[in-house]
Formats: C-alpha cells, sequence, structure tokens
C-alpha cells in the first residue's frame, strides 16, 4: 500500500492513499455531501451516479491518473476524495478540457478546516510534475466560495476561458 506525503502539515490523525473499490460507498458519500443538493427526493441518485462515476475511473486507472482518499489512522474510514486525471479523453466534449486536471476533491464536513485538501492538491500538484507538466488545472463552482479562496490563498488564478472557471496552478 502506498502512503502519500506532502510538504504541508497533514493532521496526524489522518494519512493519505490510494484509493480501492473499497473506499467508493463511503467516498461518494463525501461527494454527494459536498456537492449536491440536500434535496431528499435526489441524494440517492446523486449518490449513485458518484459512485458509479468513480467505479468507472477506478477500473480504468493507468500511469496518468490517480485517485487518492484520506483516511482516519484509528479505523481506516475515508474522511477525503481527490482525483488528478491526464489521460486522452475518450468523448469527444470533453478534450477541450485541459490536463492534467484535478476533480472530486471533497473533505468530509467533520473533517474540514484541518488543511486536508490543501494537501490534497499539493500531492496532486506532484503527480502531475512527475507527467511532465507544469500546470494543474481544476475547476469550481463560482458560488463555492469556501472551495474558491482556498485555492487562490495557495496560489491558484481563475482562466476565464470556461463557463465554469478552471483554475490554473502557478
Amino acid at each position: 500500500e502506498l502512503l502519500y506525503t506532502a510538504q504541508a502539515a497533514l493532521p496526524a490523525d489522518i494519512y493519505i492513499r490510494d484509493a480501492e473499490q473499497k473506499d467508493l460507498i463511503k467516498a461518494s458519500k463525501i461527494l454527494t455531501d459536498a456537492f449536491f443538493s440536500q434535496n431528499m427526493s435526489t441524494i440517492p441518485l446523486e449518490w449513485a451516479n458518484s459512485y458509479y462515476s468513480l467505479k468507472d475511473s477506478l477500473s480504468n486507472t493507468g500511469a496518468r491518473y490517480c485517485m487518492l482518499v484520506v483516511c482516519k489512522k484509528s479505523d481506516g474510514s475515508v474522511v477525503a476524495i481527490c482525483e488528478v486525471d491526464a489521460r486522452q479523453s475518450k468523448s469527444p466534449t470533453e478534450n477541450d478540457i485541459p490536463r492534467p486536471f484535478l476533480c472530486n476533491l471533497a473533505v468530509d464536513g467533520r473533517e474540514r478546516k484541518r488543511g486536508i485538501a490543501r494537501v490534497l492538491v499539493e500531492i496532486c500538484e506532484n503527480r502531475a510534475s512527475g507527467w511532465n507538466s507544469s500546470h494543474l488545472h481544476l475547476r469550481v463552482k463560482q458560488k463555492n466560495v469556501v472551495a474558491t479562496e482556498m485555492y487562490e490563498r495557495i496560489g491558484y488564478r481563475i482562466d476565464g476561458a470556461y463557463a465554469e472557471p478552471f483554475v490554473r496552478g502557478p
């Protein structure tokens, strides 16, 4: 099992590793809670979409893709997830998405404000640089003020060329 380290301080009670199939149920819940409405009638569908999307991505991993999870040392439970992808898109509609890009970065609500997202971004930046890329791209909704402020604090800037702007790393 490959564990990841970063220069940014990682809370002592957690660790980061590559995601496995067993992580997808909890990771899907974290994504659903972080990104989707809390409309009780749509949550099951949103969770299922997240789960099957993650499952598909995990089954198609390659040299230019990784899915990471953050886990508690005490019981191994997943508290955060993110992906970084530099693979060629299979869909012609996604060919204009800059790569590598970071996506699905989400932290369990009870674990936020501990620096976990910052550490995940750093690890993804390191992975992208290992793929000979000078930039890491991401897309964040402008109304997600907490996320946009965090990305700006760590040196990202808005690239207004996209409908939901990508933020490009230094």
